[in-house]
C-alpha cells in the first residue's frame, strides 16, 4: 500500500532527501560503501541500514513493521537534533 511506501537504496544523498521528506527508506550498504563509510543520514548500525541480504529480505517482507521502525528510529534521530 502507499502507506508503506519505502525507497531501497545505496548509500546516497538520495537518502538525506527522503529523511528530510519522511519517506521510509531501507539503505543497502556493500562492502564498498562500507570501507568508504559513506553514510550520510543513518550508520551501519541503524534500523535502516543493511548490509546483511538476509536482514534486508526479512525487513521487505514485513514491510509494516520495518515502516514502524523506521518510523520510530527517525523520530528519535530528529529529537537528537532539537
Amino acid at each position: 500500500s502507499l502507506q508503506n511506501l519505502v525507497v531501497i537504496t545505496r548509500t546516497s544523498s538520495l537518502v538525506v532527501e527522503l529523511f528530510a521528506r519522511g519517506i521510509p527508506y531501507i539503505c543497502y550498504i556493500d562492502d564498498e560503501d562500507q570501507r568508504l563509510d559513506l553514510g550520510e543520514v543513518a550508520q551501519l548500525e541503524d534500523p535502516v541500514v543493511f548490509a546483511d541480504t538476509t536482514k534486508l529480505f526479512h525487513a521487505i517482507n514485513d514491510i509494516e513493521g520495518y515502516v514502524n521502525v523506521y518510523t520510530g528510529w527517525r523520530n528519535e534521530t530528529i529529537s537528537q537534533y532539537v
